[in-house]
């Protein structure tokens, strides 16, 4: 639902704006949702495989740091500012690594949200690009999400994401759709200003054969 009432559309709609028809406010829009949304999942991904690695015995007291910043370079491309010692421990800036708490369901959520909100869209008839979706006062949206709450804790979470997307399993596709318009757009923007791709590291052949090219190459020393 925080997906829907954050839309130029809806602020249209309850008098907070007085209008939505401009592509710069869309790009600007999406990009302040990515802000939030895209750069989150390397980040809330990236967190349980350093402390699974830790568990299985990848990293050790000697290596917790130095693993930590390759991750946080493989994943989202960023390195520390300044040299950082190999007794640091980098990781415990994030209270969950401290604690003990799983932090995965953190990445999943934020892909299983986009999915509710197609859902809950398509519920409500909207044909609108899906960042433009708006099911405010909708019932149908409201019954079908609902229809899943009720469920409580009486029903695995598969079977609540059948009940609200009719499948069972986590699907990148809502939030991908929804971001788009944006990806088009920096692509555009990109090929203009001869701009490269990534960072410097080599995924697998299957990844890197669909990603953008060219890659960038040692940026990150």
């Amino acid at each position: 639902m925080a997906l829907s009432v954050v839309t130029p559309q809806h602020l249209q709609k309850i008098g907070l704006l007085n209008s939505t028809s401009s592509n710069e406010q869309d790009i600007n829009f999406l990009f302040k949702q990515a802000l939030g949304k895209v750069a989150f999942l390397p980040f809330g991904y990236l967190i349980d495989v350093w402390r699974w690695s830790v568990f299985d015995g990848t990293y050790n007291s000697s290596t917790y740091n130095t693993g930590w910043w390759d991750l946080r370079t493989k994943y989202q491309g960023i390195v520390p500012p300044n040299d950082r010692p190999v007794d640091a421990f980098d990781a415990g800036s994030k209270s969950h690594v401290i604690d003990s708490t799983p932090y995965i369901s953190y990445f999943f959520s934020e892909i299983a949200q986009f999915q509710f909100y197609e859902a809950m869209c398509k519920a409500a008839n909207q044909t609108d690009a899906l960042y433009k979706c708006d099911f405010y006062q909708s019932k149908a949206a409201g019954d079908l999400f609902s229809g899943m709450l009720q469920l409580g804790n009486s029903q695995p979470w598969p079977q609540a994401m059948q009940k609200i997307t009719g499948q069972q399993n986590l699907d990148a596709s809502a939030i991908s759709e929804y971001f788009k318009p944006l990806r088009d757009w920096l692509r555009n923007e990109n090929v203009k200003a001869g701009d490269c791709y990534g960072w410097d590291y080599t995924w697998p052949d299957a990844v890197m054969k669909n990603l953008n090219t060219p890659r960038c190459g040692s940026t990150l020393a």
